[in-house]
């Protein structure tokens, strides 16, 4: 079934080579990139993506009017577009039978604009990844490739039925909470904070993952930037970063990974220094290691293994997807995202992205089957469906649900500070003086501080 990938004003073009690579890993030969609007003064849009060893037939296509024509008159049978948009009307990822068509193009927009008008009326079917996180959406490239890992997916497992959408937790109507959930936006409430954004903090409380850990041995900052997102998006509670073989940052105050649009502050982190202290620290909270990396014959594809049979799973990834001999020593199994062609590998963001849209399909869909129970008697036997399985092993309990709301609550305010301390803060910094705050606001303060000497 030929795939088209079509790109419509990327805003950097360093997604491009991530996209090309992902495009490259699950067979997809065709990207075409509309550079119409791109601002051709923006810096991180001179310079060229690095395509070299691509397979894919990269095109630049000078509009989406064009790019729409050239799909018209493409052969035989016309090609059908699917748009990833946040539109009302978008349809989840999971509800999509993508090998009904014999070819299919997939827009992806500028992640600040989204797609043009044009490109998405035009689009047959308008979707979205269904996310559970405080930010709305993930990375372009993640995105793609969470995309055509679903559509790769379907199609080695010959899939004919339509998925559900990806809800691991349900709803909670207005004014129908429990009186754990009241509690929680009483105790909130206390902070000053709307009512609207506590909602918020606790739908998404809701929603994250128990028992699932992403380990990441000496991390890229670029590459923990878009990591954290995936992890907010997809709920995945923490994060454990080991310092061992490069500079140590702080996630929560490094220039890099701040760009993650907050998730660095929304998911939980832990830095260790050595593999070993991680490890057993993960081993005493019952943690199965299993390593993520690039398909050898001791790894096994996500899409062939079941990541429901363990309640508690850590996902150890090295640097450019390969850990380290004693990081290696201490994982009990290995998962991959088998290539298309031999050799070629996700970059470790999008890695991380597929594999976590996989647990969290694998999670709702083994909560939602129904188990089938057996009864025998001395002349028949007969088969009936039990209720589908709980999700109470992967949901976080009341009492957790209340710390992270709490936590969201404090990282609130730490973002959102009163009138009257941001002007304390200016205030003090003008005359000298020092405040306990960490190196970001410090630097704000300073800035504050700057542009009131200058009269502004």
């Amino acid at each position: 079934m030929p795939i088209t990938v079509i790109l419509e004003n990327p805003s950097d073009l360093h997604n491009v080579e991530r996209i090309c690579r992902a495009c490259r890993v699950f067979g997809v030969t065709d990207v075409r990139v509309v550079l119409e609007s791109t601002k051709p003064s923006d810096p991180r849009c001179q310079k060229a993506p690095d395509l070299s060893g691509s397979s894919a037939d990269f095109r630049v296509v000078q509009s989406s009017t064009q790019c729409l024509k050239e799909l018209a008159s493409g052969g035989p049978s016309p090609w059908r577009c699917f748009a990833a948009t946040l539109e009302p009307g978008s349809v989840d990822l999971y509800t999509l039978d993508f090998a009904q068509d014999s070819q299919v193009a997939i827009w992806f927009g500028q992640e600040k604009h989204g797609l043009s008008p044009e490109a998405s009326e035009a689009a047959a079917v308008r979707f979205f990844i269904p996310t559970v996180g405080m930010v709305q959406s993930l990375n372009v490239a993640a995105s793609l490739a969470v995309t055509l890992a679903e559509v790769c997916r379907q199609r080695l497992a010959a899939a004919s039925a339509r998925s559900h959408p990806l809800r691991l937790v349900p709803e909670v109507p207005d004014g129908k909470r429990g009186a754990d959930d009241v509690l929680l936006m009483e105790d909130a409430a206390l902070s000053s904070i709307s009512q609207a954004r506590i909602g918020k903090f606790l739908s998404v409380a809701k929603r994250r993952q128990r028992g699932l850990v992403l380990v990441l041995e000496n991390p890229d900052r670029l590459d923990a930037a878009a990591i954290l997102r995936s992890c907010d998006a997809f709920g995945a509670m923490e994060v454990h970063f080991i310092f061992e073989q490069v500079k140590a940052f702080d996630p929560l105050a490094n220039r890099q990974v701040i760009k993650s649009e907050g998730s660095n502050l929304w998911v939980c982190h832990r830095v260790f220094t050595s593999v070993a202290d991680c490890a057993d620290h993960l081993a005493r909270q019952g943690f199965k290691s299993i390593a993520v990396g690039k398909a050898t014959v001791a790894a096994t594809s996500v899409f062939d293994c079941d990541l429901t049979s363990d309640s508690q799973v850590a996902l150890w990834l090295g640097r450019d997807g390969v850990l380290s001999e004693s990081a290696a020593s201490v994982v009990s199994a290995a998962v991959c995202i088998q290539p298309a062609v031999a050799g070629d590998s996700l970059v470790l963001s999008s890695s991380v992205a597929v594999i976590l849209a996989e647990i969290a399909r694998q999670r709702r869909r083994a909560a939602e089957a129904p188990a089938s129970t057996t009864t025998t008697t001395a002349t028949t036997t007969t088969t009936a469906a039990a209720a589908p399985a709980s999700t109470e092993r992967w949901q976080l309990s009341p009492a957790e649900q209340k710390s992270y709301v709490n936590w969201c609550v404090a990282v609130h305010l730490k973002r959102h500070p009163a009138v009257e301390e941001e002007n304390l803060t200016a205030s003090n910094l003008e005359d000298g003086g020092e405040v306990d705050l960490s190196p970001e606001y410090q630097r704000l303060g300073n800035c504050r501080a700057k542009l009131a000497r200058q009269g502004w």
